[in-house]
């Protein structure tokens, strides 16, 4: 009998059209001091945002086949192009999670953390300048997978579908009810040829006459809808030009993966795509303040992607067909990154 190597180090660099130059890194040991339990740390630095990541999981929790673990996490965020602030959240998650089948699995969650906004500008939309300071969240949540794809990394058949809730209240300062939703469908039109059809959805609303901060909200763009901005779709402030997000959005895209004369191996395929999304407007919509339409934006593009060592990155040129005067577009995304 030979014993396995149980320990993993990864390092990664890339650069992101929204978060810029990226470094990451990470090391997992998958049977701490002999237990079987996995132990994991896992850092990220962009010009745009900073992740410190610590796990520990049981995967066999009293013997039973239940895994339970927990997570520590700091994140900060640099929105000042976006909306004119900067966000900090720390704290930790505690959560269980089983298979009901190979296919079904289901994950439940208990979240404290502390929210901040901070660097807020002088000249930032007068609804963020109030949300300035730091809030306590107590939330509980679940998430129920069920993902019948050939592959994880490179799918070809198969279909993925996402069901979580999340309910913030439970102590803390704030108070809302979250539902999240994704829907993917993958087809072999030919060999290594994919049609993939992928639907996104989801809807937040404030408890008890609580207004939602604007980090609880959804925005538009970027790697949601591409051919637009991070927050380049939905409400915005007419005077400072923040996106000011909001309370519910969905998508639906679809996309041909297709070879281009290069060797399989090399992992570089061509791609056609379009998406469509819609968002609704923030609980404090002011329309004395703000812009919003609750028109259909569209964007049709073309691109690259590269299954590289290091993840994942696309090459996306879009045009966005569908728009209005005061969104914020954007022609080429360059995007590392990780598939689920």
């Amino acid at each position: 009998v030979a014993e396995k190597s149980t320990g993993a180090f990864n390092i990664g660099v890339g650069w992101s059209s929204y978060d810029g130059m990226m470094f990451e890194t990470g090391i997992q040991e998958r049977n701490i001091l002999g237990t079987g339990r996995v132990v994991s740390f896992d850092v990220m630095f962009s010009q745009k945002e900073t992740q410190y990541n610590i796990g520990l999981t049981d995967p066999y929790f009293l013997g039973y086949n239940l895994s339970a673990g927990v997570d520590l996490f700091h994140t900060t965020r640099d929105n000042s192009d976006s909306s004119s602030y900067s966000y900090k959240t720390i704290g930790g998650t505690l959560r269980f999670g089983w298979h009901y089948t190979d296919a079904l699995r289901q994950t439940v969650r208990y979240t404290l953390r502390q929210d901040d906004i901070y660097d807020v500008d002088s000249d930032a939309a007068l609804s963020i300048k109030e949300q300035k300071g730091t809030t306590v969240v107590s939330m509980i949540g679940q998430d129920l997978v069920y993902d019948k794809r050939d592959s994880r990394i490179n799918p070809t058949t198969g279909y993925y579908t996402s069901f979580s809730t999340d309910l913030a209240g439970l102590g803390g300062d704030t108070k809302f009810f979250r539902i999240d939703g994704t829907a993917i469908k993958y087809f072999s039109v030919a060999e290594d040829v994919v049609f993939s059809l992928r639907a996104d959805g989801g809807y937040i609303w404030g408890i008890g006459g609580k207004d939602l901060r604007i980090n609880d909200r959804y925005f538009l763009g970027d790697r949601s809808l591409r051919g637009f901005e991070y927050g380049g779709v939905g409400a915005r402030d007419k005077l400072s030009d923040d996106a000011l997000g909001g309370d519910w959005y969905t998508t639906a895209s679809a996309e041909l993966t297709f070879p281009i004369g290069l060797p399989k191996e090399m992992g570089i395929k061509g791609k056609l795509f379009t998406d469509a999304g819609l968002i609704g407007k923030p609980d404090n919509y002011d329309s004395a303040t703000m812009e919003y339409s609750n028109r259909l934006r569209a964007a049709v593009g073309t691109g690259i992607e590269w299954s590289s060592p290091m993840g994942i990155i696309n090459f996306d040129f879009s045009y966005a067909f569908a728009k209005e005067d005061y969104d914020k577009t954007r022609v080429f995304r360059l995007n590392f990154g990780k598939g689920f």
